[in-house]
């Protein structure tokens, strides 16, 4: 059992196993004994052996009482109350309960248990993240394209296939701040549509809507997916009466829908139509099928085919993996923090899509431009919410610190011990933190230069057929020469 080997790890590094067991012993005097499982690891109701039954663990893993940043980074384990919001009464009884006559490192044990963060998925999530594939969006913009287009005069815009992914599985009923993930997609869906060019062939399918959570629904669920909707984007009436019919409640078959797509846009596909897929989730395919392979096919097409991909709370592993999925084919990967972000997402792509006419040179600088900022964003994001919790936590433990001082559990002398614990793991966390967040900008910035090298030589190569967007392509490098010196701009709209 994973909660045995890691607690008998954190025992071993304390004086005595009484005061390793007084340690949990207290903190689930006052938080009760069945204590859901606080561990970061994504947990999966579709296959709990009882069904919709929850079954939580008996204990929970508290973190490492180490010293060795090692061992914080790669520690699994996590506070009691390391959770928003904040409950200080709790932690101030749990502390008022805790014995007497403890070694120093055993009463920081203590107080780690109830307020200690855990950094491991965080730090994976922004050291994995992936710079933009800037290669891909020149090629998928490029497809079909000839080299250049030189003519200026107003003409109708190209017809334009898009497709948008519902994720209606089941996890999509939990709340996300204030409303159902499902509410979310489809505010942006409905966000999105109206702001479409009224000539788009705009597809709506949903995915995850079938069957049920349970294992014995996996089947029906993973094999049914729906179009709900097709045509022009002038019906949002339609629209909502399929999101108001619909409820969230199976598995996640998006490898399915993102193949049953496919089959819609070569039935829908004319001389030179653009193709672009929206995916709309909260995690990757949850039926087992293979993501790598979709990639290919879509990739390998007789079409240009981009997938952008609009992430609603999605744990770090699916957010690799639904990453990796747009940028493979030249889209995004955005997730959607608040409404502000959710409009202004809808409104950028929807202005993609107004821009079909314009050369792909011209497009791909757009795209390469804002690929970096929202690969940017997401960084600062990610790194924001690591040294935001990396305060909280340095705040509590300092803050119980002082408590079991003034009420005189311990000494002046364990009291200045355990405070340069704290703050030793406070400095190490943030130090490799700081290190990690610069090198992937590093990173970020010379993939971003290198890209930007290459796309001035392929104008170059038609310069003379671009001439009459010279105009254009200087604001565009001068947006970009902002981005690479880090000043805060929007995306070109």
């Amino acid at each position: 059992m994973r909660f045995v080997k890691l607690f008998l790890l954190a025992c071993f590094l304390l004086v005595t196993t009484t005061g390793c067991s007084l340690v949990i012993e207290k903190i689930q005097q006052v938080t009760g004994n069945e204590v859901e499982n606080v561990s970061e690891k994504k947990t999966d109701t579709r296959d709990n052996v009882n069904e919709e039954k929850q079954i939580y663990e008996q204990e929970f893993v508290p973190p490492t009482p180490s010293p060795i940043l090692r061992n914080i980074l790669e520690d699994e384990g996590k506070g009691r109350y390391a959770t928003e919001p904040y409950k200080a009464g709790s932690v101030a009884q749990a502390l008022q309960v805790m014995p007497e006559g403890l070694a120093e490192d055993a009463v920081y044990a203590y107080l780690l248990g109830l307020v200690g963060q855990n950094y491991k998925y965080d730090l994976e999530s922004l050291s994995s993240m992936l710079a933009p594939n800037y290669q891909a969006k020149m090629r998928v913009l490029s497809y079909g394209e000839p080299a250049t287009n030189s003519k200026t005069t107003a003409k109708p815009l190209k017809p334009t296939n898009i497709a948008v992914l519902v994720d209606a599985s089941s996890t999509m009923a939990n709340d996300y701040k204030g409303k159902s993930r499902y509410e979310w997609t489809k505010q942006f869906t409905t966000t999105f549509m109206k702001q479409l060019p009224a000539n788009a062939n705009f597809m709506v399918r949903f995915f995850g809507h079938k069957g049920g959570p349970r294992k014995k629904d996996k089947e029906v669920s993973c094999s049914k997916t729906e179009l709900v909707y097709k045509g022009y984007p002038t019906q949002p009436a339609k629209l909502n009466k399929s999101f108001a019919k619909e409820k969230p409640t199976g598995w996640s078959p998006l490898i399915e829908a993102l193949h049953n797509t496919m089959s819609d846009l070569v039935k829908n596909q004319k001389a030179n139509n653009e193709n672009i897929i929206y995916v709309i989730a909260d995690s990757s395919d949850t039926c087992g099928a293979d993501l790598s392979q979709q990639i290919e096919a879509i990739r390998s097409s007789k079409m240009g085919v981009m997938v952008n991909v609009i992430g609603i709370d999605v744990p770090t592993k699916d957010e690799n993996e639904l990453t990796q999925l747009a940028e493979s084919t030249g889209g995004e990967y955005q997730p959607i923090e608040n409404m502000t972000d959710l409009e202004q997402i809808a409104r950028v792509h929807a202005n993609e899509v107004k821009q079909v006419n314009e050369p792909w040179q011209v497009r791909s600088i757009q795209k390469m431009v804002k690929g970096y900022q929202v690969t940017q964003q997401r960084l600062n994001r990610k790194y924001q919410l690591i040294v935001t919790n990396l305060n909280n936590e340095h705040k509590r433990l300092t803050d119980a610190n002082i408590q079991i001082k003034n009420e005189k559990k311990i000494n002046p002398t364990e009291y200045n011990k355990i405070k340069g614990w704290i703050d030793s793991r406070y400095e190490g966390v943030l130090g490799f933190t700081e290190q990690k967040m610069h090198a992937k900008e590093a990173e970020l910035k010379q993939s971003f230069s290198d890209a930007m090298i290459d796309m001035d030589k392929k104008w170059k190569q038609n310069e003379a057929q671009l001439k009459p967007y010279e105009g254009k392509k200087k604001g565009l490098l001068k947006q970009a020469e902002k981005v690479i010196q880090d000043i805060p701009d929007n995306p070109e709209e």
